[in-house]
């Protein structure tokens, strides 16, 4: 498996990693040309990195966070994640802890550009060692979602 840490690709434009340090941000940056760095890691959350923001500006990069505290609470952050995804410099580095929450919320911009059906959003999961209908809430959400493009 991909280092995690360093960027795993959606697209060309979307890469999806676990928290990166500031060593990680400027390899990233260097070696896959991100412009932009989305956190969606709650402030509260363990090793939360509270100079990220500015580490990313020093590197030149654009950055914003999206407080997502749990895959279940994504449903009601998609908007804002999709929106900072939208308008954001490309390419992003989109981050969590682990790398799930972001996976998935830059999956949401993908899987409605190609208009995914719930079971290829699945496939896509199980490709990248994700098993997102294992989590009750986060399948749902993915199923209703998948029907809204």
């Amino acid at each position: 498996m991909a280092d995690r840490k360093a960027g795993i690709e959606i697209t060309k434009d979307l890469l999806y990693a676990s928290q990166p340090d500031a060593e990680s941000l400027k390899q990233t940056k260097e070696q896959k040309g991100i412009a932009s760095v989305l956190n969606l890691r709650d402030t509260e959350e363990q090793t939360f990195m509270k100079e990220e923001g500015d580490v990313a500006q020093q590197l030149g990069l654009q950055y914003k966070n999206v407080c997502v505290k749990s895959l279940g609470e994504l449903k009601n952050a998609a908007s804002q994640i999709i929106e900072a995804i939208e308008t954001m410099p490309k390419p992003i580095l989109i981050h969590c802890i682990q790398g799930q929450r972001a996976a998935v919320g830059g999956l949401l911009v993908e899987a409605k550009k190609q208009k995914m059906s719930y079971e290829q959003i699945l496939e896509w999961g199980k490709a990248h060692n994700f098993h997102f209908d294992t989590h009750e809430g986060l399948a749902a959400f993915l199923k209703e979602y998948s029907t809204t493009y």
